[in-house]
């Protein structure tokens, strides 16, 4: 079986009860969405190289993990929260222009993806993924059920994993590092 016709079955399959199972470890279910997301595409990059005897267990072991993460990160942001006032008067200084040129080109790959998308796919995953409207929302915006809303963005977010998959493996760099939400993107860019 095509490894993108296994990302897709195991995302409609297990996606709803991994995003409940990290929801209770993080306690908000829009940052277990998130989470979840990143799990399926760090799952897909697995799912590249090497054969996964139980994917449900991988996934939940991966789920697990990045809720911990998360939690830790959390923590970690409360403790440093208290930064010195020299620290607070650069912390509004605009990113460098080298951040600023990479965040523009990986939105640049992240838009090419979503070309590729059929044009439903593509209005469902923007409202989704860069307006943060839920699936709910979306659904009654383009009159269709939330569960091809779904569906439409697993097909984007495979879509935009396997462009920045495929882009970071020319430049040699590691893959999981520029795969990032468009919102991410945007904010970066508006800085």
């Amino acid at each position: 079986m095509k490894t993108d016709t296994l990302f897709e079955k195991q995302y409609r399959k297990y996606g709803p009860e991994v995003q409940n199972f990290i929801a209770r470890y993080v306690g908000n279910y829009s940052v277990a969405e998130d989470i979840m997301h990143e799990v399926f595409i760090k799952a897909y990059q697995a799912y590249q190289e090497k054969h996964i005897d139980n994917p449900r267990a991988y996934l939940f072991a991966a789920a697990r993990n990045h809720s911990l993460n998360h939690l830790r990160q959390q923590s970690n942001h409360r403790r440093h929260s208290t930064v010195e006032f020299d620290e607070l008067i650069h912390a509004h200084e605009r990113p460098s222009e080298d951040t600023r040129i990479e965040a523009r080109n990986e939105l640049q790959l992240v838009i090419k993806a979503i070309r590729t998308l059929p044009p439903r796919a593509q209005k469902a995953f923007i409202l989704n993924r860069v307006y943060r409207f839920s699936y709910k929302e979306v659904g009654e915006k383009m009159g269709i059920s939330p569960r091809t809303v779904e569906n439409h963005v697993a097909k984007g977010l495979l879509a935009c994993t396997k462009f920045m998959v495929d882009y970071t493996s020319h430049d040699d760099q590691a893959t999981g590092d520029n795969v990032t939400s468009l919102a991410e993107h945007r904010s970066r860019l508006r800085s």
